[in-house]
């Protein structure tokens, strides 16, 4: 049997089928007659006859001599009419490909290529097959820099963009007719200066541009204050003595270099009031140069510190009075005794932690180093209020943004009188002065010591104070990766009587630095020689069991926190009376008296948790209750909870038609009753009231609704965000967006408090300002320019603060702050032409498309965006008439 795979191609189907049919049934003796019959089959398929006319033409003209091939066989050349004429044979049911080119020592047209199919209807020779093969003319541009060939360089003519080099640097330009003027195109790209071509209209020449590679020289200048590394600007940029231009509100600056390429320089740079002054570096003026700078204040300033709210910890819980006067007691006294830290008012303290979403436990713990919080707020102080078998005590503590606890010291307020407040208050102040480990930075250094500054002589300083040194830590790139202990230092004092540190303990091969920081340390408990073991178990319902964070204070000064297992090695005098105070939040706090009489010796000690009982009500009611995130019941809450002692976050989910609303609160004191005259009145939902009207488009409703909310409404910058918008989208009223965005901007609450979660209410006032310019250009270029410029201000600033996080309506404000600021530069620079004007604008579209997350490709109408930027920075590359030389970057 032969196999069922063989196939005869025939144009009869039914006798392919019979000779199929007709070979399985044969004998194996008889399979070699099959095949004959098959081949014989076979052969009854005959080849057509046919002809092809060609008619070849390049720009609407008739082409003589332009070479046909069929079949990647030569056929012959067409004649003085463009014509050519010859036969073919193919078989039905094919395709057969033809070209037709024309190439001489003169010029060279873009080739045609097609196919003729032979139809299997074909049922006798001598059709014929006409070809009309029209060729373009072409010419090619390359661009390079020396040997390195260079992609996407952008081949313009005029102001219209003709296309990209691909891989190789080249790029075709294909045409019907020779473009009208073409005598001239610019090739630019992005670090290259952009270069002119004279073109000929001869198609298949080829234009070659050697570009010459800019030195982009970019500065990134940062100062760490308090830890937080914040921009710097004015920073003095210097190329060979003369100067370049400042830093901007970003720290940044960026120079393209015009003269000669490759040459050596000296880049100098000069910065007042920072640690180090001034910095020089040798560079070769070849390609980017990127440079970071880190900085220190010579002038340590303040640490931004907020005084939460004292809590009543007490046994009985009849302190709560008592705790509120020592707060503003403290308070009162604290920011004046010492200049080194800056008070943030109470109420806006709690605003802006009620903002933040976190819970005050969270932020003792964890702190708020990666959250909003971290642009106001250095430290934290909280204080309690408690009892012992002697009296009354006041502790206070100071936390660190990353939730460290940097310093605490407790104190006795005996009888708890307004005179024993201020004693405790001014016992914890002093010792704050003495020991708080504050920092600072190496200034000056020279044969009488180390010089440092120390928060403007701000703390009270004896001769042989401590001081550790860390050194910054860099990569091979030159950016800051973070610090190590370099070693020690003692302070002494000068013959007239000025501080400076001599080394103490620096580690081999180490060396100390103009611009180490310095760190203050605590030595007051060095005078006791030997410890004792504590252990510290929690007595819940019976059961024991370890219990860490404990804050543990010998004699009043905060020594450490237990650890997991509950213990800690404290300073303790053997034979010597030492007072213990432990505290916890959720614990009622335990005082002892001990004396060890070993080095070493194990003492456990227990702590109680507190309580307070809850209940709380609101108008209206019905609102979902939440305890540190915990959903607990419904408004009113008349059945107490029990809450344990320390901070709580409060949140009540309101009933449609009112907003949330969040407070912190404090347990510990026997009852919390937020009921009767202290319930909670719920906020009107006017922005959802608003969004429907919108959605309406009641356009005149909603802005009726809007202007009606006040100040103490908690979304009152968002209804005023929002008011703005509706006056500029729908309204079309950039002036009544602008005014009612400063009238929000004015208010002293939102001022102060106002951080990078706002950016978009600056986005706004750029695109108003925007807006507004647009308006004035044809009547009045002056205002409009100036309208462009407020603009920057306000974009600028909405870019400064910006933060970088992987979420995409943070991305996309970030997006519009570039985009919205490189446009107003743009359109300064059409209205006031300069090559500052110029360059900033140039500036300003790279560092939007430096920015541009890949994400936001996905997103329609960012992608729109993006290919709109590429058309203004490309517009850029073509310098106008009369506009000589390129200098420098926005500032």
């Amino acid at each position: 049997m032969l196999s069922a795979s063989l196939q005869v191609s025939h144009s009869d189907p039914s006798l392919k089928v019979y000779t199929m049919l007709f070979v399985s049934r044969l004998p194996r003796t008889l399979s070699c007659c099959g095949f004959i019959l098959i081949f014989l089959a076979a052969c009854t398929e005959q080849p057509v006859s046919l002809t092809v006319k060609v008619s070849a033409t390049l720009s609407g003209q008739a082409l003589a001599q332009a070479q046909v091939v069929i079949d990647d066989a030569p056929v012959g050349v067409t004649n003085a009419d463009g014509m050519l004429t010859t036969p073919l044979q193919k078989m039905r049911n094919t395709t057969t490909p033809i070209t037709v080119s024309y190439k001489t020592a003169d010029m060279q047209a873009k080739s045609w290529s097609g196919e003729i199919y032979i139809a299997g209807t074909e049922k006798r020779s001598g059709g014929i097959y006409e070809v009309n093969a029209v060729l373009q003319p072409f010419i090619i541009f390359e661009a390079k820099c020396g040997d390195k060939l260079l992609e996407h360089a952008v081949i313009s003519q005029g102001k219209q963009e003709l296309g990209k080099t691909n891989s190789k640097g080249l790029f075709e330009f294909a045409f019907k007719e020779w473009p009208e003027n073409m005598t001239e195109v610019s090739i630019s790209r992005s670090g290259y200066m952009p270069t002119t071509l004279a073109v000929i209209n001869k198609s298949g020449s080829t234009f070659s541009a050697n570009l010459i590679e800019q030195a982009v020289l970019r500065i990134t200048a940062v100062t760490e204050t308090n830890e937080l590394v914040t921009p710097l600007k004015n920073i003095d940029v210097y190329l060979n003595e003369t100067l370049l231009g400042k830093t901007d509100n970003r720290g940044i600056f960026t120079y393209l270099h015009t003269g000669i390429h490759g040459g050596s320089a000296v880049l100098n740079f000069i910065a007042g009031n920072q640690i180090p002054e001034k910095r020089e570096e040798n560079v070769t003026l070849k390609g980017p140069l990127s440079f970071e700078l880190q900085y220190l204040p010579a002038n340590a300033p303040p640490l931004r510190t907020g005084v939460f709210t004292f809590s009543d910890t007490s046994e009985s819980g009849g302190s709560a009075s008592l705790a509120v006067d020592a707060r503003q007691q403290f308070a009162s006294n604290f920011f004046r005794a010492s200049q080194a830290f800056q008070e943030i008012p109470q109420d806006v303290l709690t605003h802006i932690i009620n903002a933040s979403g976190m819970d005050i436990d969270k932020l003792l713990t964890d702190g708020w180093e990666n959250s909003g919080l971290r642009d106001d707020l250095d430290l934290l102080i909280v204080g309690n209020v408690a009892n012992d078998v002697s009296g009354k005590l006041l502790d206070v503590r100071f936390y660190r943004f990353d939730g460290k606890l940097l310093f605490g010291h407790l104190a006795r307020m005996d009888g708890g009188t307004s005179r024993d407040i201020t004693k405790a208050v001014v016992e914890i102040i002093g010792n704050v002065r003495k020991r708080f480990p504050f920092e600072g930075a190496v200034v000056s250094m020279d044969v009488s010591g180390i010089k440092v500054n120390l928060m403007g002589n701000a703390f009270p300083l004896a001769e042989n104070d401590m001081f550790t040194v860390h050194s910054i830590i860099k990569d091979a790139h030159g950016e800051v990766t973070g610090s190590r202990t370099v070693g020690a230092l003692a302070l002494r004092y000068t013959n007239n009587n000025q501080p400076v540190l001599v080394e103490n303990n620096v580690k081999p091969g180490d060396k100390i630095k103009i611009g180490d920081k310095i760190t203050r340390i605590d030595t007051s408990m060095q005078t006791y020689r030997s410890y004792l073991a504590l252990n510290v178990n929690s007595s819940e319902g019976g059961r024991m069991s370890p219990l860490e964070n404990v804050n543990v204070f010998v004699d009043g000064i905060w020594t450490g926190q237990t650890k997991r297992d509950g213990t800690l090695n404290v300073p303790a005098q053997r034979g010597a009376d030492a007072w213990l105070v432990l505290q916890r939040p959720g614990y009622l706090p335990l005082s002892a008296r001990v004396m060890p009489k070993i080095p070493g010796e194990k003492i456990t000690l227990e702590m109680t948790p507190a309580k307070s009982n809850f209940v709380i009500d609101s108008e209206p009611a019905g609102a979902t209750i939440l305890v540190d995130g915990a959903k607990v019941g419904t408004t009113p809450l008349t059945n107490p909870i029990a809450l344990a002692s320390g901070f709580h976050s409060l949140e009540l989910q309101a009933p449609e038609g009112y907003v949330a609303w969040r407070q912190i609160v404090t347990a510990g004191k026997p009852n919390i009753d937020l009921t009767g005259n202290a319930k909670i009145l719920l906020p009107s939902d006017i922005l959802g009231i608003a969004r429907k009207q919108q959605q309406a488009k009641k356009i005149d409703d909603a802005i009726i609704t809007l202007q009606a909310s006040t100040p103490d409404h908690p979304d009152y910058i968002a209804l005023r965000y929002l008011l703005a918008e509706l006056f500029l989208v729908d309204k079309k009223d950039p002036t009544a967006a602008i005014k009612e965005i400063e009238r929000t901007l004015s208010v002293k609450r939102i001022d102060q408090t106002l951080n990078r979660q706002h950016n978009d209410i600056y986005v706004l006032l750029g695109r108003a300002y925007n807006s507004q310019a647009e308006t004035l250009v044809a009547e009045n270029p002056a205002a409009a320019a100036l309208s462009y410029m407020k603009a920057t201000d306000a974009l600028l600033w909405a870019r400064d603060h910006a933060r970088f996080i992987d979420e995409l309506k943070r991305m996309g404000m970030t997006h519009d702050a570039y985009y919205y600021l490189a446009l107003a530069y743009h359109q300064i620079q059409k209205l006031r032409p300069s090559s500052t004007s110029r360059e900033k604008a140039q500036v300003a579209w790279q560092e939007y498309f430096d920015f541009f997350p890949s994400k936001l490709n996905n997103d329609d109408s960012y992608a729109k965006r993006k290919v709109e930027a590429e058309k203004f920075r490309d517009a850029l590359a073509i310098p106008d008439p009369g506009v000589n030389g390129t200098t420098l970057s926005a500032n």
